[in-house]
């Protein structure tokens, strides 16, 4: 036993020795990908000597490959010690001194900006905010023809000239990133980028860690001074964190006081959030309809035959003079309107230390029997902590009147976002998700979904590999249920092989996807 926890001391010493000086963190997709357009909307770190970035990279470290002839890698990277400026490089076999700093008319380090680059067999192109600030059809694109991860990181190289000196006191340093999109190249039937040669496959708001398509890195290379750790990567106030931090204290640490929305868009369960009166069930979690994510919250009348209301609220301590801005999205479907004088809205609630209600309650307009249904409704309210205050509300609240029935829907909610606009009031969804029987299939699925008549509704069929295999349902579609039937081919008639397939459709408003699997 002695010989045992002296190899133990040991190899803690070994691991110490070995150990940065800092922590950084890394997220990486799951799923390997070639060609496409990438998207990223973030906030890099600011401060000389730090990186955060956006790119793909080919992992043939895993592949059991070394040397530099493997290596290729397509990259946004934002140098803290830049404040007008980014860099994009193309990393191919031998050759990694394809970098070119674009300018740009803002500080990267300050808001949110859209990044994005296309990667083609016969070009790549970097853009910002949908503007083209690269295009690079030169030899070396000929070479970026591996399957590479999607990923981003924030590090510390040992590089001064490139990077700038490194001051460890402006640690902790964050890069916030609120969402990834990656579009699939599909040549002459897409409908996004260059040419319309891309259709989006799927989007990431970071409402959560989404571990089927997202790994977070614990790992490190030569000439980094971090690393990776899974606690810098943090998912909070939707969004992606990516901190740089000494090794005592790491993860996300908000400035000053934050009153975050815990579980705003119900992820799959009701976490965080409260109920009054307390003894009440006429709620629930479900997948369909969401406005984001995989979840919404569902409130239905009690039926007691009196009027009554359910308050689903959260609760924070300010203090006075304080400014909340609640916000969030309902949802009724004619399936189940509101009837008679039913009604429901978003409420801001003051207290003091006996819980008595200070001034006014703070509602949002309401959502009643006249409103529109089907659709995802933009509500909003605000208030001010007063004098006395002790504890403030924040409310989804369903007022019924008698046994007026009715249900309504609840997504996305959100506290003091100053980047809210309120003004966007509606936001159209389909009304059912593509269907597919059976799945798994073995010679032929039926597809169905409920059509809007719009003519810019597109189906398609990829591969897990975003290539595109069916195309020719891309046409109008007949207002209402639409049944295609699938057999299995590809364009050319030719048999697919067993594997998963993506059913994409995709209209002016959104995109929704299903996941099919063949098996033969």
């Amino acid at each position: 036993m002695k010989f045992i926890r002296l190899l133990n001391i040991l190899l803690l010493f070994i691991i110490c020795l070995d150990a940065k000086p800092y922590r950084g963190g890394e997220l990486r997709t799951i799923q390997d990908y070639r060609y496409g357009r990438f998207e990223v909307r973030m906030k890099s770190a600011a401060g000389d000597g730090v990186i955060s970035s956006f790119f793909t990279y080919r992992d043939y470290w895993s592949e059991g490959l070394t040397g530099s002839q493997h290596w290729n890698e397509i990259d946004w990277e934002w140098l803290g010690r830049y404040d007008d400026r980014a860099q994009t490089n193309l990393i191919t076999q031998n050759e990694w001194n394809h970098e070119q700093l674009v300018s740009v008319d803002f500080n990267p380090h300050d808001d949110y900006n859209t990044y994005a680059f296309e990667w083609t067999p016969d070009y790549v192109a970097f853009f910002v905010n949908d503007d083209l600030v690269r295009m690079d059809d030169s030899y070396y694109v000929d070479s970026l023809y591996h399957y590479q991860k999607i990923m981003m990181n924030i590090w510390q190289p040992t590089h001064v000239d490139w990077v700038g000196e490194f001051d460890p006191d402006i640690l902790p340093v964050y890069a916030f990133y609120d969402w990834v999109k990656y579009y699939a190249y599909v040549p002459g039937t897409g409908n996004t980028g260059t040419d319309n040669n891309f259709i989006m496959l799927w989007e990431d708001e970071f409402n959560f860690w989404n571990m089927n398509r997202w790994e977070k890195a614990t790992h490190t290379f030569d000439n980094n001074n971090v690393d990776f750790i899974e606690e810098n990567v943090v998912f909070h106030d939707s969004n992606m964190i990516l901190c740089m931090t000494t090794p005592s204290n790491t993860g996300y640490e908000p400035e000053g006081p934050e009153y975050t929305i815990q579980n705003p868009g119900f992820e799959s369960n009701f976490e965080y959030w409260s109920v009054w009166p307390e003894n009440l069930t006429n709620y629930t979690i479900v997948s369909n309809p969401t406005l984001h994510g995989n979840g919404s919250l569902k409130v239905f009348g009690q039926n007691s035959g009196v009027n009554n209301s359910i308050a689903i609220f959260q609760t924070f301590h300010p203090s006075a003079g304080e400014q909340f801005n609640f916000s969030g999205f309902g949802y009724v479907s004619n399936s189940d309107p509101i009837q008679d004088g039913n009604s429901t809205f978003l409420e801001i609630t003051f207290f003091d230390s006996n819980w008595n209600v200070l001034g006014e309650q703070h509602q949002s307009s309401h959502i009643t029997n006249t409103s529109s249904m089907n659709q995802w409704i933009s509500l909003q309210t605000s208030g001010t902590a007063p004098d006395g205050v002790y504890a403030v509300n924040v409310a989804m609240v369903y007022k019924q009147l008698n046994d007026g029935s009715g249900s309504v829907f609840f997504d996305d909610l959100n506290l003091n976002n100053s980047e809210l606009d309120i003004n966007y009031t509606v936001i159209s969804k389909y009304d059912t998700n593509i269907n597919a029987f059976p799945n798994p299939f073995n010679n032929h699925i039926d597809i169905s979904f409920d059509s809007h008549g719009d003519r810019h509704e597109t189906l398609i069929i990829v591969n897990i590999l975003g290539q595109p295999v069916r195309t020719s349902w891309s046409s109008s579609f007949v207002k209402g249920n639409n049944h295609f039937l699938w057999d299995g081919k590809n364009d050319s008639g030719q048999d697919v092989p067993t594997g998963i397939y993506f059913v994409s459709l995709k209209s002016v408003n959104q995109t929704v996807t299903k996941k099919i699997m063949l098996l033969k």
